[in-house]
């Protein structure tokens, strides 16, 4: 069963950790922070919220074999020289290019999403669908994408494949895993590892999904991106943590620098946290 608090419970935090001070980039060197067994006991809910409310966003990426670790948004993602805008929207969110051009998302969360194309020098577009595309990918000489929101409780998504057909782009959904899709990254064995809004997937070329963990809760954290430098981990950028999971065991870790990086509740702050969540297990 999931157990929430009001917002107003939780207001009063304690100040965020500092994200400018100094680490080390390589994950390989980090330290663990064990998760509560039970994430809906109150112990759970302390990991939860503190978590939560830190103003520490990992983004993650392979370098030289390494799995790096940043605080800033990878800027070096390929764009187009020109702002993509629409009726809509103003600017684009995801890019991919192609032969004719320029495949632009443009995903305002909850406020809605637009997968469009656009020609060279951006003089020409169409609108291709309404999917929520939050990562483009190729994949045997195929354009995908993950789409998806999660919000209010409530997620969708799928891994859509975007293909030319008559000189067109249309989108086309490739699986439908009912879930928010956040992040993907292509495989040695050029499968794909997914990270939906609450669970692991692996695909294979056939599409075939496996699921490596499920019910992981890290909803609330916001996963962001994902990295491997081997077959048998990965990991996930996201609030608060870099998580590694072993792609054989569904085993998960919690990563951070150091304790310096830990954002933690007040005392008197865990204390309401565990009492409200007692309460709801009466």
């Amino acid at each position: 069963m999931k157990y929430f608090i009001p917002l107003i419970a939780i207001l009063a935090l304690s100040a965020p950790v500092n994200a400018e001070r100094s680490f080390d980039p390589d994950v390989s060197h980090w330290i663990e922070i064990k998760r509560p067994k039970d994430i809906g006991s109150p112990d759970g809910a302390v990991f939860r919220y503190a978590a939560n409310y830190s103003d520490l966003e990992w983004n993650v990426k392979e370098e030289k074999g390494k799995i790096k670790a940043s605080l800033h948004k990878d800027t070096t993602l390929e764009r187009p020289a020109f702002t993509p805008r629409t009726t809509r929207f103003k600017k684009g969110y995801r890019f991919k290019k192609v032969d004719d051009g320029w495949l632009v998302s443009f995903n305002q969360g909850e406020f809605g999403s637009e997968l469009w194309w656009f020609s060279e020098n951006g003089e020409s577009s169409y609108k291709i669908s309404n999917d929520q595309a939050n990562q483009f990918i190729s994949l045997n000489k195929n354009v995908y994408a993950i789409q998806g929101l999660s919000h209010m409780g409530s997620s969708r998504g799928s891994l859509i494949k975007i293909d030319k057909r008559d000189g067109r782009w249309i989108s086309i959904i490739q699986v439908d895993f009912g879930e928010s899709l956040e992040a993907i990254s292509r495989m040695e064995d050029n499968s794909l590892a997914i990270v939906l809004t609450n669970s692991l997937v692996r695909v294979d070329e056939d599409f075939n999904v496996t699921k490596v963990v499920g019910n992981s809760n890290w909803g609330n954290f916001y996963p962001n991106s994902i990295a491997s430098n081997n077959s048998q981990l990965v990991y996930i950028g996201m609030r608060q943590y870099v998580v590694e999971v072993n792609l054989q065991t569904g085993a998960v870790r919690y990563l951070i620098p150091s304790m310096e990086f830990l954002n933690k509740l007040k005392s008197y702050q865990e204390k309401r946290i565990r009492e409200m969540y007692r309460s709801f297990q009466k």
